[in-house]
């Protein structure tokens, strides 16, 4: 009987290697490796053949390789909640949101629409549906979907009182009260101050008359008619005949021309009458003689949002409005 030949070498490294190909591929096959190998290839061909989503780490943007018709839609989990004032307090109206440029212009309306409830709504925040839009990039194949923009209703003064110095407490909106809410903030600080939000009262109209300031929307100019003053009657006959023609909500202007005292192209008013007038007449005036009126506040709120760049596109755009708790009250789309 012949021997039979010891392994060689060169047979033993065949073995091994055919032991490893072997264990390699019961390995893939038992871990999916056909079925992951056919989903890959499906993606493949839906990348060259579809649409394909690229979203950045950036916390400000997520790139699309995308048409603008076919938009992916962000969608957070406050988003889907909605709030017990849904139904009461509403945005009313879009204000000048689609055509103001500038931010100190620029302001929607929300309403209370309760008979009987008062809603404090400072913490409550609006925001707008950038992040449902595709903007442009110097790259003709990419396209940027921008954070949607949020901003917080502040405190506000129920009196404004024209100067730095004023108090403030949440902004609570009576039944039927509503409130504008101004993007920016108001420009002019002088000759009286404006540096918060405020609540309209008959007074402001002497604010709204002077040339620095420029309301939006325009306040009311309801002011205290000058010649149902109570003192009127006890004024020398010259200033009794010069404040019975003083319109509402304007404030005398003194000059001296040619050492002739005028006010308003009226000469020959007295010291007094000179004193009473400027007195009397003015914002801070109208403020001092009327702010225990009963009817002295209004219905309505001017809310600076102090936010440094427009909130609101002049098209497409979806406004929403949430309480202090993140969840929706209102939202609105032009």
């Amino acid at each position: 009987m012949a021997d039979v030949p010891a392994p060689t070498p060169q047979n033993t490294d065949g073995i091994w290697i055919l032991l490893i190909v072997s264990f390699i591929f019961f390995a893939w096959v038992s871990n999916g490796g056909p079925s992951k190998f056919e989903e890959r290839q499906g993606a493949t061909r839906l990348a060259d053949g579809g649409t394909s989503v690229i979203r950045s780490t950036s916390e400000r943007e997520t790139t699309a390789r995308t048409s603008p018709s076919s938009p992916v839609t962000q969608t957070s989990s406050s988003d889907l909640a909605r709030s017990p004032y849904a139904g009461k307090v509403v945005i009313s109206s879009k204000g000048s949101a689609a055509s103001a440029i500038q931010v100190n212009q620029e302001n929607i309306t929300i309403r209370n629409n309760t008979r009987s409830e008062s809603i404090s709504i400072t913490g409550w925040t609006v925001k707008n549906g950038r992040e449902n839009k595709l903007f442009p990039t110097s790259s003709s194949t990419l396209q940027v979907r921008y954070q949607s923009d949020r901003v917080a209703i502040p405190t506000g003064a129920r009196i404004l009182t024209g100067t730095q110095a004023n108090f403030l407490t949440p902004v609570v909106l009576g039944p039927r009260e509503q409130a504008y809410l101004v993007t920016g903030k108001m420009p002019n600080q002088s000759p009286y101050a404006v540096p918060v939000s405020f609540k309209l009262n008959k007074c402001i109209g002497y604010l709204e008359a002077l040339p620095p300031y420029n309301f939006s929307p325009r306040a009311s100019a309801n002011c205290p008619a000058p010649s149902k003053e109570p003192e009127l009657a006890s004024l020398e006959q010259s200033c009794y005949n010069y404040v019975r023609r003083l319109s509402a909500c304007h404030t005398p202007v003194f000059e001296v021309r040619d050492g002739i005292d005028y006010v308003d192209k009226t000469t020959g008013l007295s010291g007094y009458c000179k004193s009473y007038v400027k007195k009397r007449f003015s914002y801070s005036g109208c403020l001092a003689q009327h702010v225990a009126d009963n009817d002295f506040t209004g219905t309505s709120w001017y809310i600076y949002l102090n936010y440094p760049q427009q909130l609101w596109d002049m098209n497409r755009e979806h406004i929403s409005l949430y309480d202090a708790q993140g969840r929706l009250v209102d939202e609105l789309s032009y």
